[in-house]
Order: structure tokens, then C-alpha cells, then sequence
């Protein structure tokens, strides 16, 4: 949370006073936490209230997001029992997943800005498959996407006497325990070409099969 203001802090109390001080110079910062965890230990549950005391301070958005499980442990008997404060100042939020207009919407977006275009079969693919949760959805549906745009870049700056620009990035990702697919050791990132290329169904079928074909691995 320093490091958002500019401040070298890390979660103690003693830095809480400095925080906020940070915190109300810059009213427009908001904090996200995503996949949180479920807190089975009680020093969990005090951070969480020390956010709290923080927002009271500053008024500083924050968003947490979670899964069912963090819901449940949030606004189990004993954590409102000893925490309300906390749960009194929390807005619910229930997300529902993607509507097709939203996978649309999103498909819109990434042709805007990356300079690609998807054929309608693709999109025919891609749309469903956004929805789908038990096969994936949101997450398989962005994992293929990007996984089609870097494999189409590739074959467009090795053909016709091109090479892979200078700005291109070789990252490495460190392997998450516990997930059946937990993606590639090493992934590269291109930027978009200069003119515009199109993704179509068989690239999106291609890089489904590949998916299931690492899943099955895993298993």
C-alpha cells in the first residue's frame, strides 16, 4: 500500500500513522485486492481491521475480492462477533460472470487497442466460451485471447523479411503450485504490429486443443 503513495512501508502498526497521513494528501488513489484468501488465522482477521481503520482515516476506496469461501469466513458468527466494526462498513457485491454483451464489449476493445481483428467464427467460439464457468470462463476465455494474439504477432514479424522489434519483453513467470494449469514458465510480450492482423477460428481452435491438451498433462 506505501508503495502506491510513494513510501517504503510495510503492514505494522507503527506504519499505520504515516500511511494516512500519505493517504490524505492523495484522496484519489484507490486500493484492489483480488483473490484474497480465506483468513484462518486471527492475525489475518486484525490486518483486515486495520484496513479498516485506514478507510475510516482517509476515505480511500478499497475493493477486496474473493471467492465464496472468503465471504463465509468474513461473516461467520464469530468473526462479526469480534469484528463488527469491520463487516458493518462492507458493501456486498455478488459478480455474476460475463454476459455475452460484456464478452462482445471486451472483444471490441482488444481489436481497438491491439491492432487485431477476430473473424466472426472466432468470436462465435470465444463469446460462449467466456460464459462457460465449469470450462473456464472468464479466465480461459482472456487466456486465449492473449495466447492467439502473441502466437499471431510471432508469425507476422518472422515472415517477409521481418524480425521481432527491440521492445519486445521475454518475461519469466514463476510456476503457481497447486493449480492444474498454471500457465507457461516463460512467456514473451510483442508489441502490436503495424498493420493490422486478424485471428480466426482455427487459431482460437488450435490454442483450445493445446490448452487441453496441458490440462490433460496435469491430471
Amino acid at each position: 500500500m506505501g508503495t502506491c503513495v510513494h513510501l517504503p512501508l510495510k503492514m505494522r502498526t507503527a506504519s499505520k500513522d504515516t500511511l494516512i497521513d500519505a493517504l490524505k494528501a492523495n484522496p484519489h488513489v484507490m486500493f484492489l485486492f483480488d483473490e484474497v484468501d480465506p483468513f484462518d488465522v486471527a492475525g489475518n482477521m486484525r490486518k483486515f481491521d486495520m484496513l479498516r481503520k485506514i478507510h475510516d482515516a482517509t476515505g480511500n476506496p478499497m475493493v477486496i475480492c474473493g471467492t465464496n469461501v472468503l465471504y463465509d469466513k468474513l461473516y461467520g458468527d464469530r468473526t462479526v462477533e469480534r469484528f463488527g466494526q469491520l463487516i458493518r462498513r462492507l458493501d456486498e457485491c455478488e459478480m455474476k460472470g460475463m454476459l455475452r454483451s460484456d464478452a462482445v464489449n471486451y472483444l471490441n476493445m482488444v481489436s481497438r487497442e491491439e491492432n487485431i481483428g477476430f473473424t466472426f467464427q472466432a468470436r462465435q467460439i470465444l463469446e460462449p466460451l467466456a460464459l462457460n464457468a465449469k470450462l473456464g470462463g472468464i479466465s480461459l476465455f482472456t487466456l486465449l485471447i492473449g495466447r492467439a494474439i502473441t502466437l499471431k504477432r510471432i508469425q507476422y514479424f518472422h515472415s517477409d523479411g521481418r524480425s521481432v522489434p527491440e521492445t519486445a519483453q521475454c518475461i519469466h513467470t514463476p510456476a503457481k503450485q497447486g493449480l492444474s494449469y498454471p500457465g507457461p514458465d516463460t512467456s514473451i510480450s510483442l508489441p502490436p504490429t503495424p498493420e493490422r492482423i486478424t485471428i480466426d477460428e482455427a487459431l482460437i481452435s488450435s490454442c483450445m486443443a493445446d490448452f487441453k491438451k496441458q490440462l490433460l498433462k496435469r491430471q
